[in-house]
């Protein structure tokens, strides 16, 4: 039985409406690592995303945004999740009654990765929603053959490409086979001269938000200025700046990475219910239902297929980034789970128990991935940058580098005006606007100029890695040294947030990847720090004697105690090298990319080059 517009309706507000209550509770209330201050920035004091420039989602940002704090901004990634689960209730209505099509629906906005990004300001909610609702004016155009939904499917589908195109057109296969009964037989029709016309001009008028990466004027904010010629727009489209193939990944790391989608998948919904969804699949195959092939191309292509397109190594990192593009790929999913309640529900006779298993279903999914989406209480990032920039001495130039750096406390500085005093530059010229050199000049022109800066400012300087000499460790940042050199200075606030971090590391309580890495870099250049302390005379008290322990207990302590001896000392301890190097290899963290994985190995090759008779008891 097809379920009424009544009952359709009544049903659309609370399958929008519990999603974005659970999206606004669970959201983190002060600035995240990912993307989230480089968007916030764009949204709020304009420019361009990073390529290939997201224009439609830039543009929906910049004008919806009612605040500029940061959960203004993830409110809008909310916003969109909660219209996308609305839309897929829409399109799961084609196929199965109300109460399952608002099962399927809440289930997919409580699976995991779209909740995840449902929470923080990003781009993913809103290529679900235009793919899904392509997909929707698409079946709409299948079943009453009226032109108009093709027309406006074509438009929709170039908004879509005007935000993330490369998700869209991995998707576009499943697409194409929910309209192919139709192509297949109006085809003809449809390139007759006027519809065609029709048609392309729809789909050009989608893609119109790209003519704004042409217009800007670069004086925003943007990873890389401004688009000026044809070259540079094709580039940024393109994401020539970004190479996703590294020369040390190979068809071993693909094949890493087909392994690990079957529990990424079962992840979703909950290893439980995600078994229940494949066995939705097995009764979709026998039965040879509709949504088979459009499901299953859906998923291959946001999975497998992207798997085999993309070069990334296989990592925690490289998992981190790849974690967010099947976001419109899990859907199926819970198409499938929908196809199997279809088939549970036959066998219940009691309205009460079918109505039971739909709650259960939505709670098991939601209960499930709570833990991972819960973020409400991370605050530590932007405590952590906000101490820094508070410990700045007045009229400061601070230079920083880096996505794990530069995004979160350029939103604190140019967005929560933090610190309006000092200068926040990007080291290596890039995402600010106050850029020293062309974002595209060589490293060693942009180094040129900064040290020409550095040499002619009376402004005290910072940086907050050691990229130049003499500098004054601060632990959380340095200062470039003009008077007699001072290695070090150990403040009481820098030790404070060096607590915080530390605890944060030790007790397990960090999230994401990126927090891991961020801890891992300020857990070094505290470590850093204090070895420099010691090596001038300067003795730590009790405090930061025990301190300076905890930190040699960590990895990324004892790397930087490695490097530091073989760097710093003409005649490197081997023994106690090969001490801490024994420990440092059974202490391999779980989230350092292969990159640092390689320079450990490098670390240990040159301890073991080094001549017993350099070994010192």
């Amino acid at each position: 039985m097809r379920p009424t517009l009544t009952s359709t309706a009544l049903l659309l507000i609370p399958v929008v409406v519990i999603p974005l209550i659970a999206y606004a509770l669970t959201m983190p209330g002060s600035i995240t690592l990912e993307d989230a201050g480089l968007f916030q920035m764009v949204c709020t004091q304009g420019g361009l995303s990073h390529p290939p420039g997201y224009p439609l989602f830039t543009l929906a940002c910049q004008n919806l945004l009612i605040s500029d704090h940061i959960q203004a901004g993830n409110m809008i990634s909310a916003v969109f999740g909660a219209l996308t689960i609305a839309v897929f209730y829409l399109l799961m209505n084609r196929y199965f009654d109300t109460a399952i099509a608002a099962t399927a629906a809440l289930t997919y906005g409580f699976s995991l990765t779209f909740w995840q990004q449902s929470i923080i300001i990003e781009v993913y909610t809103l290529s679900a929603l235009l793919f899904y609702l392509t997909w929707l004016t698409l079946s709409s155009f299948v079943q009453s053959r009226d032109r108009h939904y093709w027309f406006i499917s074509c438009f929709i589908f170039g908004l879509a490409l005007s935000n993330h195109w490369p998700l869209m057109l991995l998707a576009t296969p499943a697409l194409i086979a929910v309209v192919w009964p139709i192509l297949r037989h109006h085809f003809a029709d449809l390139i007759q001269p006027r519809p065609l016309m029709i048609a392309l001009v729809s789909f050009t008028a989608g893609l119109l938000p790209y003519s704004t990466l042409i217009f800007s004027d670069g004086s925003g904010f943007g990873v890389f200025g401004a688009v000026t010629d044809r070259s540079d727009f094709f580039d940024y489209v393109s994401r020539a700046p970004y190479n996703d193939h590294h020369l040390s990944a190979d068809w071993l790391d693909r094949a890493e990475y087909l392994a690990w989608l079957a529990p990424e998948a079962l992840n979703q919904l909950g290893i439980p219910v995600g078994i229940a969804a494949l066995g939705g699949l097995a009764l979709m195959i026998r039965d040879r239902h509709e949504l088979l092939l459009p499901s299953l191309l859906n998923l291959a292509g946001g999975t497998i297929i992207l798997v085999l397109l993309l070069g990334f190594e296989f990592d925690a990192r490289g998992r981190s980034i790849f974690q967010p593009y099947p976001i419109i790929a899990w859907g199926s999913l819970t198409m499938w789970l929908g196809y199997l309640l279809c088939s549970l529900n036959r066998s219940l006779e009691r309205p009460i128990m079918k109505f039971a298993l739909l709650i259960a279903t939505v709670a098991a999914v939601s209960l499930a991935n709570l833990p991972s989406t819960y973020r409400g209480a991370d605050r530590w990032v932007e405590d952590y940058f906000t101490s820094m920039l508070s410990a700045l001495p007045q009229d400061a130039v601070l230079f920083v580098d880096g996505d794990l750096l530069s995004f979160p406390l350029g939103y604190l500085h140019f967005v929560e005006k933090q610190r309006t005093d000092i200068s926040l530059l990007n080291w290596s010229s890039l995402t600010f606007p106050n850029r020293l050199s062309p974002a595209m000049a060589t490293k060693k022109e942009k180094e040129a100029t900064i040290i020409e800066f550095v040499s002619r400012t009376e402004r005290p300087v910072f940086v907050v890695e050691p990229t130049l000499a003499p500098l004054t460790h601060y632990g959380w940042f340095s200062q470039v040294n003009r008077n007699p050199y001072v290695p070090s200075r150990i403040s009481g606030e820098a030790e404070t947030a060096l607590e915080m971090v530390m605890n944060r590391y030790l007790t397990n309580e960090l999230n994401q990847q990126q927090e891991f890495e961020l801890a891992d870099f300020i857990l070094a250049s505290f470590t850093r720090m204090y070895i420099v302390q010691q090596a001038s005379g300067n003795p730590l008290d009790a405090m930061q004697g025990q301190r300076f322990q905890s930190l040699l207990a960590t990895f990324p302590g004892k790397m930087v105690l490695m490097q530091h001896e073989l760097t710093s000392n003409p005649e490197p301890n081997k023994q106690m090298l090969e001490e801490v190097l024994a420990d440092t290899m059974n202490q391999i963290p779980a989230y350092l990319p292969k990159a640092k994985q390689r320079l450990l190995y490098a670390v240990a090759d040159r301890i073991a080059a080094l001549p017993d008779s350099h070994s010192r008891g």
